[in-house]
């Protein structure tokens, strides 16, 4: 889905900003490939959230294996390079509602939650390198047509 999203987005979309801190309500005509793959980001993340704590029924043992699973595709998003729905789901599991629960993160197991503090970490640093990536490129731009 993502891929199916990413590939709709143009250059000139970028220009539009949606995802400013402005009120941007109504704005989703100005680059609906943008704002189709935010609202996409921020469904993943919701869904993540609802499964892990929207069942008052579930134990803090359900919720780590809910936990457990979410870490475990997040491991195969990384596999597949899909960095959207990576960060997704770690943003989701980094959220205060998921990490307040504290019952939850003690029932997940210790492989898991290395598992997770070793995701997040590639993720950040995947971040910085496609950043640093961006800078470079733009100051290349610059020097060959300033």
């Amino acid at each position: 889905m993502d891929v199916e999203l990413f590939k709709k987005v143009m250059p000139h979309d970028f220009l539009d900003s949606i995802w400013s801190p402005c009120d941007n309500r109504g704005s989703e005509h100005l680059a609906p490939s943008i704002h189709a793959t935010v609202t996409h980001f921020n469904r993943v993340v919701e869904c993540v959230v609802t499964t892990c704590i929207g069942d008052p029924s579930m134990t803090a043992q359900d919720r780590a294996r809910v936990v457990e699973l979410w870490i475990q595709v997040a491991k195969v998003c990384q596999g597949l390079r899909n960095l959207s729905s990576l960060h997704a789901i770690l943003w989701a599991l980094q959220s205060p509602s998921i990490q307040r629960s504290k019952k939850t993160w003690r029932q997940v197991a210790r492989k898991n939650c290395q598992k997770f503090k070793n995701l997040v970490k590639t993720d950040q640093w995947e971040r910085g390198k496609l950043l640093m990536e961006e800078v470079t490129s733009v100051w290349a731009t610059l020097e060959m047509d300033p």
